[in-house]
């Protein structure tokens, strides 16, 4: 039954294809025998996990020295790239630790509810079809109506899933999953997660002889990387993880162990803010704090009081990172050196100045900026086929446009006449979504429309001078 239920919700997940040291898993149906049979898990030798390091480039706004002149616009400056580690599971690792995870999830759901602490972590879970557009907006509804004041404390762990310790990680399976001793498969399971071992992409790329140039088109097949013979020669180049702290980010499983080993940290922590009559949600390594200013309190020892718990179960908080923040009843003025600035509260992608909410600058840019790309990629193939530098036409962006564009889809239920309406997920769809949930919210939703025009536009130009260009070739 737990299989049944694992599949159902497997095949609704959408998967990427990636590149690894075994072939794709077509038939999961098939894989029952192997899931479901400890013993099995137990025999079953996992592979090693690739190393991918995610570059994200950062841009700020930079001031103008000469305060003289109003009319001069702030620069742009390009900052340090941020720079994420990924470890990608083989695609029958993958399958097992994915299942397994299901199991463990339902377990945590169990001891979150006997233990009155369901409401609290809110990252990767099943809550209703709820997204951090519900988990932001229930946190600024609630700082709103602290008509008297309030406190607001922002806090982001370091390096969380690299900071996980491995005893107490495994002392807290044991709990959620109420047994003594881990079972000989739950034990393969967190010792493969925990003492995993790992070989980098560049090194991969180094040893196939891959040039810089031909890269990115070497991952698109899913072809697996090595022969069985060849695999076993990378013995040399092969790491292993034995520092006793850090599960990989990127598993399936990784997630629900992340929340496993907050259980008591969670249950303390919101203990503690409830005495104060106060509001906890942890979103994976963030997480907020709301005190209410009636409360005898003084927010730097919270602050302090908070350092000192994320240390008792070896976790690291990145103090620059630690915001404080003071809400009037009317605006938010942000703590900095025993001084208060005019501020903008920023959660889970959502600002909040005070008076009225809106999706964050940046992820509205970050998401006109991605699409942008995307219709650029078309342009530059038409601009080959104008130039004679290749026959063949450019494509139709009907997929792209369903992508970008705010529109109603068919899809066939079964081969018989049924059909069924949907809208495709995608940006735009997503903060008309906000703009719903916050309250109609005007903002957001002329937002969305702008950047739906304007992205539309430029469609319609390229389908323009698409037919323009076929005519002049035939």
């Amino acid at each position: 039954m737990d299989f049944d239920n694992w599949l159902e919700t497997y095949k609704k997940k959408k998967h990427k294809k990636y590149r690894h040291f075994d072939n794709p898993i077509s038939l999961i149906e098939k894989r029952r025998d192997l899931l479901t049979n400890p013993e099995e898990i137990c025999r079953h030798c996992f592979y090693p996990l690739i190393k991918i390091l995610l570059r994200k480039n950062r841009l700020r706004k930079v001031l103008p020295l000469s305060s003289s002149n109003n009319s001069l616009k702030p620069k742009v400056k390009r900052d340090e790239p941020n720079i994420r580690e990924i470890l990608l599971c083989s695609h029958i690792d993958s399958l097992i630790y994915s299942y397994y995870a299901f199991l463990l999830s339902e377990k945590y759901e169990t001891y979150l509810r006997k233990n009155h602490i369901l409401d609290f972590p809110i990252a990767y879970r099943k809550l209703n079809g709820k997204c951090n557009i519900e988990f932001s907006h229930e946190a600024i509804e609630h700082i709103k109506n602290q008509k008297n004041g309030c406190w607001i404390l922002l806090f982001d762990f370091k390096d969380f899933f690299g900071s996980l310790n491995h005893l107490v990680l495994k002392e807290k399976i044991q709990r959620v999953l109420n047994v003594e001793r881990l079972p000989r498969d739950w034990f393969s399971i967190y010792k493969n997660i925990t003492r995993y071992s790992f070989i980098a992409q560049e090194k991969i790329f180094e040893i196939k002889e891959i040039p810089a140039g031909e890269r990115k088109k070497a991952l698109k097949t899913s072809d697996r990387w090595f022969s069985p013979k060849e695999f076993r020669q990378l013995a040399s180049h092969i790491n292993r993880n034995s520092t006793g702290i850090g599960i990989p980010q990127g598993s399936p499983i990784s997630a629900i162990l992340s929340n496993v080993y907050m259980i008591d940290f969670d249950q303390e922590l919101a203990e503690i803010i409830s005495r104060l009559k106060g509001f906890y949600r942890r979103y994976s390594d963030d997480f907020i704090v709301v005190i209410p200013k009636s409360r005898v309190c003084d927010s730097d020892d919270i602050k302090n009081k908070i350092i000192s718990l994320a240390e008792n179960y070896d976790l690291k908080i990145e103090e620059h990172k630690t915001r404080i923040f003071y809400f009037n009843g009317r605006r938010i003025f942000e703590k900095s050196d025993n001084q208060y600035k005019t501020s903008i509260l920023t959660f889970l992608g959502f600002s909040f100045n005070g008076r009225s909410s809106s999706i964050k600058s940046g992820t509205i840019s970050r998401g006109y900026n991605k699409l942008l790309r995307e219709a650029k990629i078309l342009e530059k193939l038409l601009d080959k086929y104008e130039q004679g530098l290749t026959e063949e036409v450019p494509p139709v962006p009907n997929n792209l446009r369903e992508r970008i564009l705010y529109i109603e889809n068919k899809k066939k239920i079964s081969s018989g006449v049924k059909v069924k309406s949907y809208k495709k997920k995608n940006f735009i769809t997503y903060g008309y979504k906000a703009s719903k949930v916050f309250n109609n919210n005007e903002g957001v939703f002329h937002a969305m429309r702008n950047l739906r025009n304007r992205i539309g536009a430029k469609l319609r130009r390229y389908r323009k001078r698409r037919a323009l260009a076929i005519d002049s070739k035939s």
